[in-house]
């Protein structure tokens, strides 16, 4: 994470939280509509367990069964190891769609990989992955 990037990134945290914990039972279980299936609790607690993988230097692909380690390059964040059986670089702008569900798997197929990107496309996120194009 670049330095101009932290306060940015902890100013969001502190909104998000000072936002979930004035939340009531009712609001927290409030549908989200982006996120088809989840509620606004679900949303906030995947939020976090982000962060904390971001922080901790997880591989969005660690513990999924079958799976090797799979290191993410984006922009100055380096995820993974040298273990890892695939490499995939892009733009932080665009890990950051592909891994929240706003990238075609083709999208994220054309980013640069070293190694098979197939067996990972598909748990790159956890959320379905658009067919189609979605706006920046």
């Amino acid at each position: 994470m670049t330095d101009d990037a932290i306060p940015a990134y902890r100013s969001a945290r502190q909104r998000l939280t000072a936002f979930a914990r004035g939340l009531d039972d009712a609001e927290a279980g409030q549908p989200v509509l982006a996120c088809p299936g989840w509620r606004v609790r679900d949303v906030v607690g995947h939020r976090v367990g982000a962060a904390a993988d971001l922080v901790a230097g997880n591989s969005p692909t660690d513990g999924d069964a079958g799976l090797s380690p799979l290191r993410v390059i984006a922009g100055d964040l380096d995820l993974g190891g040298d273990d890892a059986a695939a490499t995939v670089t892009a733009p932080a702008f665009d890990v950051l769609r592909a891994a929240t569900g706003r990238r075609t798997a083709d999208e994220i197929r054309g980013f640069e990989w070293k190694g098979e990107a197939d067996p990972y496309v598909g748990v790159f996120a956890p959320f379905p992955l658009p067919e189609a194009p979605l706006p920046a």
